[in-house]
């Protein structure tokens, strides 16, 4: 189960990242994403890793933690939540038993 584009553009603009940054990562990999599996997922990840960035913090994901909320993301929060919590990178796998 993957996030949905619309969803993760909506957390990206709640965190503050500006729509034309959202509109550049979706245009720059709209060529390359042609030839992977997955383009949304791709295209997802850059607009979060915009954000983001190499590392986080605990403002960040207490930040995260509140738009995800804020958006009745509640799964999608929890998954963070316990990650951080157990102070350990997000697997593919923490989203398994998430439903679309």
């Amino acid at each position: 189960m993957f996030i949905k584009e619309e969803t993760a553009e909506s957390i990206a603009l709640s965190l503050g990242v500006p729509f034309q940054i959202i509109d550049k990562i979706k245009d720059r990999f709209l060529s390359e994403v042609y030839e992977v599996r997955e383009p949304t997922v791709l295209r997802t990840f850059h607009i979060l890793w915009y954000w983001r960035g190499r590392h986080s913090n605990r403002h960040m994901v207490e930040q995260i933690l509140n738009v995800l909320r804020d958006m009745c993301k509640w799964e999608l929060a929890s998954v963070i939540h316990n990650a951080h919590k157990e102070r350990r990178r997000i697997k593919m796998s923490d989203f398994s038993h998430i439903k679309s």
